[in-house]
């Protein structure tokens, strides 16, 4: 969208539609303040950070003043809805709290660090095909059997391990049953 009209409309289109939009580098403090207005446990917001260890490729691109210019350009109307939601953001933060804020962030670790025993999760290093180079890459896998554990953790580690096609054609399943057994309470009435 180039028209600054067009993206001052979207901005507060979405403003108005959804009540938090969540920070991605603040992920942890966004979960909270959806938990905190969802008026949820800490148990629903539990997580483990996928490819937290990610294997370092050398050091970052460093993008010249001139390529800055013309990123900012070509994605002016992102910077300009990032900057109204993080702003917006910071606000929410600051309302929360600071201490409370922080208070949550560690009862979340917490419950986070008692999840990843539970579920027995181990970082293991993996080795990647990407266009004919090998990229070693750490990820998460959970040694426990249980369904909740393996759902937290990459499903394409366990395809090998876990006929994904079978669980899903068993839901698949259960759905039309539960699709049928309302048709025929439909049809009763």
């Amino acid at each position: 969208m180039n028209n600054a009209t067009a993206v001052d409309e979207k901005i507060k289109q979405v403003d108005k539609d959804f009540d938090l939009v969540l920070i991605t580098e603040r992920f942890q403090e966004s979960l909270i303040l959806l938990k905190d207005l969802l008026c949820w446990d800490t148990r629903d917001i539990e997580n483990i950070r996928l490819n937290e260890n990610k294997f370092d490729q050398g050091k970052p691109t460093v993008l010249s003043n001139q390529a800055i210019k013309i990123l900012e350009k070509y994605l002016a109307a992102d910077i300009k809805l990032y900057n109204h939601f993080k702003q917006k953001f910071d606000k929410k933060l600051e309302l929360f709290g600071k201490e409370r804020m922080q208070d949550e962030i560690a009862r979340l670790e917490a419950q986070n660090q008692q999840m990843k025993a539970i579920c027995k999760i181990r970082s293991v290093l993996y080795h990647f095909a990407i266009e004919k180079r090998i990229i070693p890459e750490t990820v998460n896998v959970a040694d426990s059997d249980e369904p909740y554990c393996k759902l937290l953790v990459d499903e394409a580690i366990y395809e090998e391990s876990v006929d994904i096609q079978t669980v899903r054609a068993n839901n698949a399943m259960k759905m039309s049953k539960h699709n049928k057994i309302n048709q025929i309470k439909d049809n009763d009435m």
